[in-house]
């Protein structure tokens, strides 16, 4: 404290310097507070936050995150505890979730319609392969690319658009088959 109020912040108009003990009272003193944090309202606590880098795993981030906590716990005092108050793996496995189920539904409902229109089972089966197919492929190459699999990148997946040729080679070989321009014969299904 003594050093500090000894510096000069400027000389005077005859070149005396003016130093921070003549125009300020040097002593110790608090930030200002804007803010605390409690538990339950009751008592304060400290709060962190860990941020995840862009592009980044959330999964293995939270993963990795509650190994390095359990490190820490075991060197703090025992009266203090490391709480997790937000938590995102279960909105992690709810959203893996619910893409899972987007999918098998949407590509169930789209082999059933295909096999209603069609009206041929084994072709609706031909047609309904370029699904897992093209998912195949599309999952590769995100895994290539280090695109995650996330509600928009596989929610974007159309199964329509996905079996749109597919379905337009089926019903033109299935119509030179009828008409008898390729060797061979249409198979009736029993079911339609």
């Amino acid at each position: 404290m003594d050093e500090i109020s000894k510096i000069s912040i400027k000389n005077s108009v005859n070149g005396i310097p003016v130093l921070i003990r003549d125009v300020a009272e040097i002593k110790f003193g608090n930030a200002v507070r804007y803010g605390a944090l409690t538990y339950n309202g009751q008592k304060e606590a400290v709060r962190g936050i860990v941020m995840m880098l862009k592009g980044a795993n959330s999964a293995a981030v939270v993963e990795r995150v509650k190994a390095k906590m359990e490190t820490i716990k075991a060197a703090l005092p025992p009266d203090i505890e490391i709480e997790a108050f937000i938590d995102r793996t279960g909105l992690v496995k709810r959203a893996i979730g619910t893409v899972e189920s987007n999918l098998v539904e949407g590509a169930l409902i789209v082999i059933f319609v295909l096999i209603v229109f069609l009206g041929n089972f084994r072709a609706g089966l031909i047609v309904a392969s370029a699904i897992p197919l093209s998912l195949l492929f599309a999952l590769g190459l995100m895994n290539l690319f280090g695109v995650s699999a996330n509600l928009m990148s596989l929610g974007a997946i159309d199964f329509g658009l996905i079996v749109d040729g597919a379905v337009i080679i089926v019903e033109a070989t299935l119509h030179l088959l009828a008409a008898g321009k390729i060797p061979g014969e249409i198979i009736q299904s029993t079911d339609g």
